[in-house]
């Protein structure tokens, strides 16, 4: 079972889970070669084939799921491809999270700020996509175990946000106003 079912809170579309469950976790926090272990390029394969229904998926996010899988299998080739190539907030936040797990650390804390703000409730709050990625880079010749958890509750809390069917109201709850 992957990481980041560990942290999944909604209802996830049984492709989707399946790969996941079948998939080992994160191996390290940044990966420095690419490519993925022989285990797995059968999922990638799968992920490659996969249809997910665009009902399934809130904000037309479905190339997104595809890259955040990619990403989960460590084939940063292919999620990079994706993520370049999406718009808005969702889009260059992955980028980040790519270029993080690359070790490309500057450029990953760049794609967070060109991201901005995440939604409201997206994250816990007084979650910090830099913290974590200064964390990522403390942890390459340390301990990485909690870094990876954290790298996979961040990806778990973002297909949380595709697909979760309702939208969140806009308004913010009185006792957590800025």
């Amino acid at each position: 079972m992957h990481d980041i079912l560990r942290y999944q809170r909604g209802e996830w579309p049984e492709a989707v889970v399946a790969i996941l469950s079948s998939a080992e976790g994160f191996r390290t926090a940044v990966v420095r070669e690419s490519g993925t272990n022989p285990n797995e390029r059968c999922h990638l394969e799968t992920i490659a084939r996969m249809e997910i229904r665009s009902e399934a998926v809130r904000l037309g996010g479905s190339r997104l799921v595809r890259g955040l899988l990619w990403y989960a299998l460590d084939g940063l080739a292919q999620a990079h491809a994706i993520f370049q190539e999406e718009p808005g907030f969702l889009g260059a936040y992955c980028h980040g999270m790519m270029h993080r797990r690359e070790g490309d650390f500057w450029n990953a804390n760049y794609w967070f700020r060109a991201a901005g703000k995440a939604p409201f409730g997206m994250f816990e709050a007084g979650f910090s996509p830099e913290r974590l990625t200064d964390a990522c880079e403390r942890a390459v010749h340390g301990d990485q175990e909690e870094v990876i958890q954290r790298l996979a509750e961040e990806a778990a809390r973002i297909l949380d946000h595709l697909f979760r069917r309702e939208v969140p109201s806009k308004t913010k709850p009185s006792a957590e106003t800025d």
